[in-house]
């Protein structure tokens, strides 16, 4: 398949992505912790379901990965590795692939701070084309 690059908005940290709740049990007497996707993470894997089901090519990766990314932060200090998550996980609740397991190479490039209303991220996906440990060889 020919490679596929878009941009989306800024990504949730990775921080908030999950968040603990109380649950009430009765088996367990009380209350249980539970983790759940946060309402921020829940509205941009929404947010990213919108933007790319109006791709003109609706095809999805089932095969070895790599993906590119490129980061346009809203100020200084973001930290690159804080982003991956929300991402993978939104790019495979829209069907872009089948799993975020597929990802044999994952690069990451972050840029000057561009400000809150311009930040983005530029993502670039293509067939892995090494053997699939990653190792390309």
């Amino acid at each position: 398949m020919k490679p596929e690059t878009f941009s989306l908005p800024w990504p949730n940290s990775d921080n908030n992505h999950h968040i603990p709740v109380a649950v009430r049990s009765k088996r367990f007497n009380g209350h249980v912790g539970k983790i759940v996707l946060s309402k921020d993470a829940a509205s941009y894997r929404a947010l990213v379901k919108m933007l790319l089901g109006i791709r003109s090519d609706k095809r999805r990766w089932s095969c070895p990965l790599d993906i590119s990314i490129d980061l346009f932060p809203p100020r200084r200090g973001c930290d690159t590795t804080n982003y991956w998550k929300s991402l993978c996980d939104a790019l495979t609740h829209a069907g872009v692939w089948d799993d975020d397991v597929l990802v044999v190479e994952a690069r990451a490039r972050r840029h000057d701070p561009v400000g809150k209303k311009k930040s983005s991220v530029t993502v670039l996906i293509e067939e892995h084309k090494g053997e699939q440990d990653g190792t390309g060889t």
